[in-house]
C-alpha cells in the first residue's frame, strides 16, 4: 500500500511541475494579431469545425486521373 501511494504521490507531483512548466513556457510566447490592420475583414461569428479523416493513396492512380 505503501508504494501504490508513493507511486500516486510520484505521478501527481510530476504532472503538477510538468504543468506548471508548459505553462510558463506558453506564457512566454508573445502575441500578433495579423488581421488587425485589415478594413475588408468580415465581422466574427460562430465558427465551423471540420474533421476531415481519410488516406491518401495517389500512388496507385493512373496519370490522366
Amino acid at each position: 500500500m505503501r508504494v501504490a501511494t508513493g507511486l500516486s504521490v510520484l505521478v501527481l507531483g510530476a504532472g503538477g511541475i510538468g504543468h506548471a512548466l508548459v505553462s510558463n513556457l506558453e506564457g512566454g510566447i508573445g502575441r500578433v494579431d495579423p488581421f488587425r490592420d485589415m478594413k475588408n475583414r468580415p465581422q466574427s461569428g460562430h465558427g465551423t469545425n471540420l474533421l476531415l479523416v481519410g488516406t491518401d493513396g495517389r500512388d496507385t492512380i493512373t496519370k490522366a486521373e
